[in-house]
């Protein structure tokens, strides 16, 4: 099975943009702005990687004027949002290969969650703005393996985690031109979820970008 996760695709300037204050009273209507502007300002993505504080990408800074009216409109007058200067949008690759483990693991009173995947991660330039998440023969030798039909259930979660976690690369960089081959997949009988799979899925892209390494995307093979 083989899935082509484009990556940002066509997008090529990023910005940061902050809540004037943590105060929960100024910052909460936030998200639901930022969710409005992606179906009035077409092209654009936002994350939020700390508290009260997004990434948004654009194509272009005319688009990033247009979301600046908007987000600015709709927000509390005496706590206009803060811009960060705009920046073009780096892309990396991983340095090496490297073989990680995505645990995502809550035992609670109630419902808890639980993921666990092992990935082989490996560079890929010819790939262009995109990650290709393959998935080897998984041993079912395990009592606990994900088996075909449950992993064919989870696989959206899955690729959502590795694509969110691909968007915030260190230094606001987007990760792409990488092979991210799945060797095995674990489940629990009750706490196994989509959430945690999307989550496991994600810790193992940050584990893989620390320990491997990033280059930067040959320019030849941007926009691919």
């Amino acid at each position: 099975m083989g899935i082509l996760l484009t990556i940002a695709p066509g997008l090529r300037y990023r910005v940061c943009l902050r809540a004037a204050t943590a105060s929960k009273h100024h910052d909460r209507g936030m998200p639901e702005r930022l969710e409005a502007m992606k179906l009035l300002v077409p092209g654009v993505e936002s994350f939020e990687h700390e508290e009260s504080q997004w990434t948004i990408l654009v194509p272009d800074v005319e688009c990033l004027d247009r979301l600046s009216t908007f987000v600015q409109a709709c927000s509390p007058a005496d706590a206009p949002p803060q811009w960060g200067t705009p920046a073009p949008l780096e892309r990396v690759t991983l340095r090496s290969a490297v073989e990680v483990t995505g645990k995502y693991i809550r035992h609670l009173s109630g419902p808890g969650a639980y993921a666990w995947l092992r990935f082989l991660f490996e560079p890929e330039p010819s790939l262009g703005d995109a990650i290709a998440l393959r998935t080897a023969a998984v041993p079912l030798a395990h009592p606990h393996a994900l088996p075909d039909e449950a992993l064919r259930m989870f696989l959206p979660a899955l690729c959502a985690g590795l694509a969110r976690a691909a968007r915030a690369a260190p230094g606001g960089a987007v990760l792409s031109g990488v092979s991210a081959t799945l060797l095995e997949a674990r489940f629990h009988e009750v706490d196994s979820r989509a959430m945690a799979y999307q989550h496991a899925a994600a810790l193992a892209v940050r584990q893989a970008v620390v320990q491997a390494g990033i280059d930067p995307l040959p320019q030849s093979m941007q926009g691919k």
